[in-house]
């Protein structure tokens, strides 16, 4: 271990310091963030004002749970050492997990050193998902509605949130778009680009901004909506919990709908899609006369 504080591109990485060292502080709108080191890994700090939504919510709030940064945020305080701002709530997340480089007890020499624009960038990002913005809805039908709260898309059935929209993004590239031509399902796209990952490893980072997920999301359900709520168009850990939600929300043709999906895709369809079926109990929506009606060598 080195008894010498070093500097790796303005990260401090060496044995702990008394104090710690502010590696760079700044504000962003209403938000103050800082990067800090006690020399064994770097921390990173976003200080909200009181009229910020999330202001003293304590840590096991599902609000802070799809913040997405290194690790999750571990930090909630109205303090943080050597830089207490005032009326500031703080939330932290920092660089020394286990895959990480770490020092002073936790040696972990072969771990990613993180570089300080990687940890500035990401600050910035995590300020991103913290803005407020307004509230959007877009109503797909009589039943459903979606609606934009903060940074997440939330799925309404009669009113009430059903589920919060998920994204499988799919990157294919070009040369493999004739082959995926001939596959029917959002599912089966999935299966075949996980048996050819080693084309699509080198991924171009894409940013993509709450209201255009939110647009997204809002194309897709339609789209399924005035096809018959066709499952094949959305991924199965949505189509299948939307139809049953939709059933028991009194929809008539949901009712009949999800026993025709259920009979389709697990007769003709792929294997993950029969064992989410199994698993799920959606076959349990069959009467004993309907399930003989399946096909007995899935």
């Amino acid at each position: 271990m080195s008894e010498e504080v070093i500097i790796y591109d303005k990260i401090y990485y060496g044995r702990r310091l008394q104090d710690p060292i502010i590696l760079e502080r700044g504000q962003v709108g209403d938000f103050c963030w800082v990067i800090m080191t006690y020399g064994s890994y770097p921390c990173a700090y976003i200080g909200l004002d009181k009229s910020h939504p999330l202001y003293e919510i304590p840590l096991t709030s599902e609000e802070f749970w799809d913040i997405n940064c290194h690790g999750g945020l571990t930090y909630f305080s109205n303090e943080i050492d050597f830089y207490n701002k005032k009326n500031k709530f703080w939330l932290g997340w920092d660089y020394g997990h286990g895959e990480d480089h770490q020092e002073n007890g936790f040696i972990n020499i072969h771990g990613k050193k993180w570089s300080f624009q990687e940890i500035k960038k990401e600050v910035f990002h995590v300020i991103e998902q913290l803005k407020i913005r307004d509230k959007l809805e877009y109503k797909i039908n009589n039943l459903i509605t979606i609606r934009l709260q903060g940074i997440k898309s939330v799925i309404y059935i009669k009113k009430k949130p059903f589920i919060q929209c998920k994204f499988l993004l799919l990157n294919i590239p070009v040369k493999k778009i004739p082959e995926t031509k001939t596959l029917e399902s959002i599912d089966q796209v999935e299966e075949y680009l996980n048996r050819e990952a080693s084309e699509v490893t080198n991924l171009i980072e894409i940013n993509i901004t709450p209201e255009e997920q939110f647009r997204a999301h809002c194309s897709n359900l339609q789209v399924w909506a005035e096809n018959n709520y066709n499952t094949h168009l959305l991924h199965r850990n949505l189509s299948f919990p939307l139809l049953k939600a939709l059933t028991d929300a009194g929809d008539k043709f949901a009712k009949i709908r999800i026993k025709e999906e259920i009979f389709r895709r697990y007769n003709l369809g792929i294997t993950s899609v029969k064992t989410f079926l199994l698993i799920e109990g959606y076959l349990n929506l069959l009467n004993p006369t309907e399930k003989e009606l399946l096909n007995s060598d899935t």
